[in-house]
C-alpha cells in the first residue's frame, strides 16, 4: 500500500559537565494519509455497463453511468488511493475543460474543474476513443452476414459488402484512419491542460484494450462464425436479426483491430512527449478482445455476455485487467524518492618514502554521490480522430435490444 509516513525524530541533549543525556524519543510521526487520485476519462474508464457485483456509483452525475468496479475504483482499493472519479460515458477531449451533455441531466462539471480543485498527488486518463467516433465506426461495421453487407453499405446503398471498402470510398472525411493526426492533436492538448492544471500531479494515461483480435488470435472460421449464437436476437432498425455476438467481417475484423492498433499508439507517443506516464494494456489484451470466449475475452461483444450493456466495452476482468496494468507503474510513480547517499571510503596512507626529505603521509577522500533514477515512462501505443459519420447512427441507434444490446444513438449522450 502506497502510504506517505512521517519519520519520527530524536531529540538529543547534553546536560551537565559529567555525562550525556538522550530525551526520550520524539512521538512526532503523524498519521499516515493516503495519496489523492483523480481519474479523468470516457466510458472506458467509468465502467460502463458493467454487470453485477458492479452497480452504478451515480458519480458525478447520474448519466455519466459511472459504476463501482469501474478501474479507478479497482485500482483505489488495490493501492490504497483516496480516489475521486469523475469518468463519465460519452467524454471526449473537449469535456475537460467545458460540462459534458449527458442524459438524464443535469450535465456534469468540466472534469478538469474538479481536478484543479483537489490537486491530486496522481491523475489517470483514457481519452480519445469518442474523439475518433469508434463507436459509430463500429456500428457502421456491423454485418447482416458472415459476408456482409454492414449496416453503413446497406444504408447507403453502395456495392461495397464490407466497412472497410465503404470508408476507402466515402472520401476523407469519413476516413477514420485519414483524422488520426486530428485525434492526436487533441490527446495532446488534454494531456498538456491536465499537467498544467495540477502541475505536481503524477500523471499516467492508459489506452484501450482490444475490441478486435490480430491474426495471431483469430479463431478459425473467423470472430463471425466463432460467436455465433445459439438463437438469432432481433434488433429494432435491422432488416434481419443477429445471428452473431460479434457481427463483423473477416475483411473487417483486422480493419478495425489495426484502427484501435493506431489509435493507442499515438496516445501513447502523446503521452510520453508530454513526460506523463502511459500504462499499456493493449498487447496483452489481443488474445482476450470481444472475439475470444466469454470466460477469457476483456472486452464484451455487440451482445454481451453476464447479464450487462457493456456493448464493445470492458468486462468484469477488463476492468481488473487495467487496473493490473496501471499498478505498478503508479507504484513507481507513488514510491518515495531513495535519498541521496554519500560515502567516502576508508583513510589511506601512501607507504613511507625514503628520501633525504622528511617522509610524509598523504589523505586521498572520494566521495561518491548516488542519485535515484527516476523510473521511465512505460511507452506504447497508438491514436486517432473524430468521426462525423452522420445519418449512420439514425440507423444503428436502434442497436439496444431488450438487455442484449447497448449503442448510443444520435441523441445527446455520446459513447
Amino acid at each position: 500500500m502506497l502510504l506517505r509516513r512521517a519519520v519520527p525524530a530524536l531529540l538529543v541533549s547534553a546536560l551537565g559537565a559529567t555525562g550525556v543525556l538522550l530525551a526520550p524519543a520524539a512521538s512526532a510521526a503523524t498519521a499516515a494519509t493516503p495519496p489523492t487520485y483523480v481519474a479523468l476519462g470516457d466510458s472506458y474508464a467509468a465502467g460502463f455497463g458493467l454487470p453485477l457485483p458492479a452497480t452504478l456509483t451515480g458519480q458525478p452525475v447520474a448519466g455519466c453511468e459511472q459504476t463501482t468496479l469501474d478501474y479507478p475504483h479497482r485500482l483505489a482499493t488495490s493501492l490504497g488511493l483516496a480516489l475521486t472519479d469523475v469518468t463519465c460515458s460519452g467524454a471526449v477531449t473537449g469535456d475537460f475543460s467545458a460540462p459534458q451533455a449527458v442524459t438524464p441531466m443535469p450535465d456534469p462539471p468540466a472534469q478538469l474543474d474538479v481536478f484543479k480543485t483537489i490537486q491530486p498527488d496522481l491523475v489517470s486518463i483514457t481519452i480519445g476513443g469518442n474523439d475518433l467516433g469508434f463507436s459509430a465506426i463500429a456500428q457502421a461495421c456491423i454485418a447482416l452476414t458472415k459476408n456482409g453487407p454492414t449496416l453503413a453499405t446497406a444504408a447507403t446503398k453502395t456495392p461495397s459488402l464490407s466497412c472497410k471498402d465503404y470508408f476507402a470510398n466515402a472520401g476523407k472525411a469519413d476516413d477514420p484512419y485519414a483524422r488520426i493526426p486530428e485525434v492526436t492533436a487533441k490527446v495532446r492538448a488534454a494531456i498538456a491542460a491536465v499537467q498544467a492544471a495540477a502541475p505536481n500531479a503524477k500523471v499516467v494515461v492508459i489506452g484501450y484494450p482490444a475490441i478486435a483480435p490480430d491474426a495471431a488470435n483469430t479463431p478459425e472460421g473467423g470472430c463471425f462464425t466463432a460467436n455465433a449464437l445459439p438463437t438469432p436476437v432481433p434488433v429494432p432498425g435491422l432488416p434481419v436479426p443477429l445471428v452473431t455476438a460479434l457481427p463483423f467481417t473477416d475483411i473487417d475484423i483486422p480493419y478495425l483491430q489495426v484502427l484501435q492498433q493506431q489509435l493507442n499508439t499515438a496516445i501513447g507517443q502523446q503521452a510520453t512527449e508530454r513526460g506523463a506516464s502511459y500504462a499499456d494494456v493493449y498487447p496483452t489484451s489481443l488474445a482476450h478482445s470481444a472475439c475470444s470466449p466469454e470466460a477469457t475475452r476483456w472486452v464484451e461483444p455487440v451482445i454481451p455476455g453476464g447479464g450487462g450493456t457493456n456493448v464493445l466495452h470492458p468486462s468484469l476482468a477488463g476492468t481488473q485487467a487495467m487496473a493490473n496494468a496501471l499498478s505498478p507503474v503508479v507504484e513507481a510513480l507513488l514510491a518515495p524518492a531513495a535519498p541521496t547517499t554519500t560515502t567516502a571510503p576508508p583513510t589511506t596512507t601512501a607507504a613511507p618514502v625514503t628520501t633525504a626529505a622528511p617522509t610524509t603521509t598523504t589523505t586521498t577522500a572520494v566521495v561518491a554521490v548516488t542519485t535515484p533514477v527516476r523510473p521511465q515512462a512505460s511507452r506504447v501505443l497508438a491514436n486517432t480522430g473524430p468521426a462525423p459519420i452522420g445519418p449512420l447512427l439514425a440507423v444503428a441507434g436502434a442497436f439496444l435490444t431488450a438487455g442484449a444490446v447497448m449503442v448510443a444513438g444520435p441523441g445527446r449522450r455520446r459513447r
